[in-house]
């Protein structure tokens, strides 16, 4: 998770990491954009009456915090029914059928896909992915970066 990554470089722990941040934060070199995107097992339509099942990673976690404050913002109700410490725990549960996950639309998974009502849903915001580092690099940490920084990523997105 992209907030752990931030603690650990930090601390010195890491040299450098790939990450997310929100649209609007300054930490880290923009590599590029994602729509952040519901998804559920192939077929699902979701009940808008009632709270979303939402099926989240633990915290800390960058599109966590997105899409609870997404949902806050559109004053939607909404209950989480599994929480994973992995992006791919929260993918086999919705292929199970719990609820709804959030991955970046070119992220999605074999097995998930946008709810068939998906427009009857709360907009979810993009976030940005990021190349971010310790204040002094090791030279092969410095290298990756500056390949990072001037890589075919730095372009948008096919999925945007």
């Amino acid at each position: 998770m992209t907030r752990r990554l931030y603690q650990l470089v930090d601390a010195g722990e890491l040299d450098l990491a790939v990450g997310k941040r929100r649209l609007g934060d300054a930490r880290g070199t923009r590599l590029f954009r994602g729509r952040l995107e519901w998804l559920a097992k192939e077929g699902t339509i979701v009940d808008t009456s009632q709270p979303l099942p939402l099926i989240l990673v633990a915290e800390p976690s960058v599109t966590r915090a997105v899409v609870l404050d997404a949902l806050a913002n559109a004053g939607a109700s909404w209950q989480t029914v599994c929480t994973s410490s992995s992006h791919a725990g929260c993918i086999a549960a919705a292929r199970g059928g719990l609820g709804l996950t959030v991955r970046s639309d070119f992220l999605a998974g074999r097995g998930l896909a946008p709810p068939v009502n998906r427009a009857d849903l709360p907009a979810l915001p993009e976030v940005e992915f990021i190349a971010f580092g310790a204040k002094h690099l090791s030279r092969p940490a410095e290298t990756l970066l500056q390949l990072l920084e001037t890589s075919d990523l730095r372009g948008e997105w096919i999925g945007e």
